[in-house]
């Protein structure tokens, strides 16, 4: 660690504006890991002191100020949508020469100033509130400088993350996340429904698709090759089975049809027969 990454460090006053499951479960990494004072800023204050230990303050986000003669890192842990409006009516004007601001939205671009340094952290990966980061969680980082870079990497060192540059084609990459994080919901509760549609139960429903969505999960925990995946997928689609296929899609309701050929359309492409 060089004197000037040293000074900045140790110097740090970290605030954190938004304490839903991002801005919460970073605070629990900060206060795990941290000795830096810690100040909350949110609507949606937590109900008992024991959801916020070692807060050095917690106040309301519209009242937001900084210190004068501090060297503050501002983490804007707020909706997306919220972002921008925020940060240009209540954290600009109040950030100073040598404080730095990030934020945690994969969508987003880096928040514009010439005057001080701005960053994106983003984990990509599906975080409870008030539990921490998991030890060696991945995140991407992108920084308006190779200084705030640098910064960045001592800050994911001190909590245990392990990093990497975000591309510089936010969309694309946002859009991989969401396909990782968001749609397999999406493809579960359509399971779900048909399964019922069937005749299953509710309760029979999910048990059964939890247990075929196990052997899928099992298979990404274990960090295969993601490029080789599809070679473990079975099913019509793996062994170009057209009868099975057009049977299963002249049963489903429309939506269900839609989803179902697409994606075994996909499987067609890039699986290996099974045998």
């Amino acid at each position: 660690m060089s004197c000037e990454l040293d000074s900045w460090f140790s110097s740090l006053r970290i605030h954190i504006v938004g304490y839903g499951k991002v801005g919460s479960s970073f605070a629990k990494t900060c206060i795990e890991e941290l000795n830096q004072p810690l100040h909350l800023w949110t609507d949606s204050a937590p109900k008992s002191n024991e959801d916020t230990p070692n807060f050095h303050s917690i106040e309301r986000r519209d009242a937001f100020r900084l210190t004068s003669g501090t060297t503050n890192l501002v983490c804007l842990a707020i909706p997306d949508r919220a972002l921008s409006t925020y940060y240009r009516t209540k954290v600009e004007a109040a950030l100073g020469e040598h404080d730095c601001v990030i934020h945690f939205a994969g969508s987003q671009s880096l928040l514009p100033s010439d005057q001080f340094e701005s960053a994106c952290l983003h984990p990509p990966a599906s975080l409870s509130r008030n539990k921490r980061w998991p030890r060696g969680l991945q995140v991407a980082l992108s920084a308006s400088s190779k200084t705030m870079f640098k910064r960045l990497v001592l800050l994911c060192d001190s909590l245990k993350l392990e990093n990497f540059e975000r591309p510089d084609n936010v969309e694309v990459y946002h859009a991989g996340c969401v396909v990782a994080a968001s749609l397999p919901y999406a493809l579960l509760h359509a399971a779900h429904t048909i399964l019922c549609q069937g005749g299953l139960t509710p309760e029979q429903a999910t048990r059964t698709v939890n247990q075929l969505f196990a052997s899928v999960k099992s298979l990404t925990t274990d960090n295969k090759d993601q490029r080789t995946l599809l070679h473990e997928a079975t099913g019509p689609a793996t062994r170009n089975d057209r009868k099975s296929i057009e049977g299963h899609l002249n049963v489903l309701e429309p939506e269900h049809s839609q989803l179902y050929r697409i994606l075994s359309d996909y499987l067609e492409r890039h699986a290996q027969p099974d045998t």
